[in-house]
């Protein structure tokens, strides 16, 4: 069935395991977890629904969920944006538990008792594989120990959503490796005082002052400037620094998280990384695992990041990215919703490996030139528009060709 087709769906199910749950995996209901019982629950925007979700795409009754002996029977109320499973929209349908529904732009999933063992869902982790609920029983049991820990994965995998699940209290702060050394670097990570170099016109709190009493997020430490990392092993030995340009030592206690998709071990055995300060920061090492590995997620995810946007995946779609490989983790699969969405490059996922990444690169380069120009090239405000890290934005910009317009002109790469 083709997204535009509205259909009553029936499925086998097994007999009911008993408790049946309706999670809220998305929007601002978020991690909400309900449970369904013999009579049916009224979803949606109204002070009077059953289960109520502050999404201003649902109806005030958007749809009724309904616990049966074969599942769970979703019934749409007449709303104005549908009700959808599977890419289709539906009247009413019989679903398995494990499925997934979108209403509005909220995904809903239905599942047995055993949710309870699967952890809490966490913005940004979103996944029912395995491997999902492993890293975010992993996460939950680490989050209040007060250890360093350094997270591990691919680029686009979502190593900083799993570095703000550790965080609990406090400022969060994030410190890019990717940077190169020098005064810039030095400021950004312990700050200067005014007339510390050409243009500090004001004295500065770094990262590492921002971070007291919170989280100090070290993103990309495999690609620190080596003498960046004996300054910052010093800092984690007596938690004493100076800030650039000042005498006055200063103290900081925060909770330290650090990520790469380096093999930090043999940049060690290599001598580019510091062998006493990967123990600084490896007490406890936690891999996010790619997409490839995450059975059964990327329809979850697209589903997901469609209704973000408001836009209706086609069951064809979904079954072609549910085989593609995504070199690019669940960065990728949101950026391939977005030429979905804008029809620019939609059938790309198995055209041949070269023609694809021509494509994936122009549409990166235009996604990425538009969020610059929209925040008049604020890097820091383009990089939370695109759900990227700052140091991510200046390799992509360095990769196209893009610098920082000056005022009255033009970007290279224009």
């Amino acid at each position: 069935m083709s997204g535009e087709q509205t259909a009553s769906v029936t499925h086998r199910a097994a007999a009911s395991p008993g408790v049946i749950f309706c999670e809220v995996l998305s929007g601002k209901g978020v991690s909400a977890r309900h449970v369904l019982g013999d009579s049916a629950l009224v979803v949606g925007s109204s002070e009077e629904a059953d289960i109520r979700i502050a999404d201003v795409t649902l109806s005030r009754r958007h749809a009724s969920v309904e616990a049966t002996p074969r599942g769970v029977r979703v019934e749409d109320l007449g709303s104005r944006n549908g009700t959808w499973y599977l890419g289709a929209g539906i009247r009413e349908a019989l679903v398995p538990l494990g499925a997934t529904v979108r209403v509005g732009k909220t995904l809903l999933r239905f599942s047995g008792a055993d949710a309870e063992s699967q952890g809490p869902i966490i913005e940004g982790l979103l996944g029912n594989s395995p491997a999902m609920v492993q890293l975010r029983a992993q996460l939950a049991r680490v989050a209040k120990a007060d250890v360093a820990v350094l997270l591990r994965g691919e680029t686009g995998t979502g190593k900083e959503a799993a570095a703000r699940a550790l965080h609990q209290s406090g400022p969060f702060v994030t410190f890019e490796g990717g940077h190169a050394g020098g005064e810039l670097v030095d400021s950004q990570l312990f700050g200067h005082q005014k007339g510390a170099f050409t243009g500090a016109s004001q004295s500065r709190a770094g990262a590492l002052e921002q971070a007291d009493g919170g989280t100090l997020f070290l993103d990309e430490v495999g690609e620190l400037d080596p003498n960046v990392q004996v300054r910052l092993l010093r800092v984690l030995e007596t938690r004493r620094f100076t800030r650039l340009g000042g005498g006055e030592a200063r103290t900081s206690s925060f909770r330290l998280v650090s990520s790469t998709q380096h093999d930090l071990e043999q940049r060690v055995r290599e001598r580019t990384f510091r062998e006493d300060l990967f123990f600084r920061l490896a007490v406890v090492v936690i891999d996010v695992p790619p997409l490839r590995l995450r059975t059964g997620d990327v329809r979850l995810l697209a589903e997901h990041f469609a209704a973000e946007r408001g836009v209706n995946l086609d069951g064809v779609t979904l079954a072609a990215w549910e085989r593609a490989p995504w070199p690019g983790n669940v960065r990728e699969l949101k950026n391939a919703v977005e030429r979905y969405r804008t029809g620019v490059g939609a059938g790309t996922v198995e055209a041949p490996a070269a023609a694809r990444e021509q494509v994936l690169s122009d549409v990166e380069k235009s996604l990425l030139a538009a969020a610059l120009d929209e925040h008049g090239w604020d890097v820091a405000k383009a990089a939370r528009r695109l759900g990227l890290s700052r140091s991510q934005v200046y390799r992509q910009m360095q990769r196209h060709g893009l610098e920082p317009k000056r005022k009255g002109g033009r970007a290279k790469g224009d």
